[in-house]
């Protein structure tokens, strides 16, 4: 099955198996890429699931950064204006949702993402970005109650 998959993959008519010596890493090493493909392929509903969140977000009058930008399926960043980040965190942790404020690799810190930053974001505007990360074992029902938490905690904002 892997040979067949590789020849696919490269275009190659027939491709050789057998470790021969030396070669035992190298097939180890396509098994694994071939693993790590086939994993991605399991993430294709998670753009049909972000997309959800970016309608939601918009209809709730949240904004989506860098939305017309290629974006990866997994990660979506969400902009409440006039609610700060760690608002919204505390909110959704309370209905049982984590999502992250500010960059990954600034995560546990409220510091607004410099990504942000240096994209033109003004640092008060950057503390009101909320990311959230999906996994391919996300549901549709946890978007959907993803959604409905922070609409609740956008229309409260608007009746403020």
């Amino acid at each position: 099955e892997l040979s067949r998959w590789l020849c696919e993959l490269t275009g190659m008519p027939a491709i050789a198996m057998t470790p021969k010596a030396g070669a035992h890493g190298e097939l180890c090493g396509m098994m694994a890429i071939k693993a790590a493909l086939e994993a991605r392929g399991l993430r294709a509903h998670l753009a049909d699931f972000r997309l959800r969140l970016d309608e939601g977000i918009r209809r709730g009058g949240g904004s989506i950064i860098a939305e017309r930008s290629r974006r990866l399926p997994e990660i979506a960043s969400y902009h409440l204006p006039g609610v700060p980040a760690a608002a919204q965190l505390i909110e959704l942790d309370m209905a049982g949702i984590s999502v992250s404020a500010g960059s990954a690799c600034s995560s546990g810190t409220l510091k607004p993402s410099e990504v942000l930053t240096a994209m033109g974001w003004r640092e008060e505007a950057a503390r009101e970005v909320i990311r959230v990360s999906l996994s391919p074992e996300t549901t549709l029902r946890e978007i959907e109650r993803f959604l409905e938490a922070w609409t609740k905690l956008s229309d409260r904002r608007r009746a403020a």
